[in-house]
């Protein structure tokens, strides 16, 4: 007997949605109210882009004014030469985003560097996070030297 009650109210309701469901709206179904924002190549054109967009790799040398410089061009960075020293903490340091380290060179043994002189080092290195910012530190034998902090930490620091 239940089973014949759950019957009848599921062909009742079945009805009863069916009832419900005519087409009083003014909406046609069988009309496309979408806008078609694509161009001939199949690309969605970009809506309210303005202003200034980076590229995706940045690209720049910065030239001091005695003949140093230091190139990005993407994920590589390239020095003209500079005097470094590991007995002395004179470091070529290259950091990314998140302001981590992600290399460091004061030799022409270290990855990516060459030697040019006497305690002088050529950089030419591909990293894998995008670098962002390079920097010579300062010597201990400096006296302005503070290992701890960036204040006073470098001879000169580039963020790109």
């Amino acid at each position: 007997m239940k089973q014949v009650v759950f019957a009848v109210l599921l062909m009742a309701m079945a009805s009863l949605t069916g009832c419900l469901n005519t087409d009083d709206t003014s909406v046609d179904e069988n009309t496309d109210t979408t806008s078609d924002t694509t161009q001939d190549d199949g690309l969605i054109e970009p809506v309210g882009v303005t202003g200034y967009t980076p590229p995706d790799k940045a690209n720049i040398t910065v030239n001091k004014n005695d003949g140093t410089w230091v190139a990005k061009n993407g994920n590589q960075i390239t020095t003209s030469c500079m005097g470094v020293s590991s007995g002395y903490q004179k470091n070529i340091v290259i950091f990314d985003s998140d302001d981590r380290i992600i290399y460091l060179a004061n030799s022409w043994a270290d990855y990516g560097a060459s030697d040019c002189g006497s305690y002088q080092i050529v950089v030419d290195v591909t990293l894998g996070p995008e670098p962002v910012k390079v920097g010579l530190t300062r010597s201990i034998l400096d006296a302005n030297y503070d290992y701890a902090t960036t204040t006073n930490g470098y001879y000169w620091i580039v963020t790109f």
